[in-house]
């Protein structure tokens, strides 16, 4: 990398197509996982969340401010406190054990999404 015009604007153009590629891509990945696992203290929003809900993939996360919006506790995935990775693994191993559980999170996961558009 050039660092001689450490003051040079670097722009980057996504066409729609490309932008519409990743989200693809993106989908496919997390249609494939068993769950997101989001263990940010800090977020803005937590749109892959959102990815994730709309291929039926559950989420858990941490409870902290974005995570919270995109999130439903009970209902999208799961929330445990901050900076508590055994939290995080119990409710990972939860969920891997209660098939009825993980169909009405993956169901509620989809419903939550579709109010949400990518337009």
């Amino acid at each position: 990398m050039d660092t001689s015009f450490p003051y040079l604007l670097c722009v980057v153009h996504f066409s729609v197509r490309q932008m519409e590629q990743a989200l693809s891509t993106n989908l496919i990945v997390l249609s494939r996982a068993f769950v997101l696992v989001n263990p940010s203290v800090r977020e803005g929003w937590g749109l892959v969340n959102i990815e994730a809900n709309t291929v039926g993939t559950p989420v858990v996360a941490y409870q902290s401010a974005g995570l919270v919006d995109s999130v439903k506790n009970g209902l999208t995935g799961l929330i445990c406190d901050k900076n508590t990775p055994d939290a995080l693994a119990y409710k990972i191993l939860m969920l891997s054990k209660d098939d009825k559980f993980y169909t009405k999170l993956s169901v509620g996961a989809k419903k939550w999404a579709n109010r949400f558009s990518w337009k």
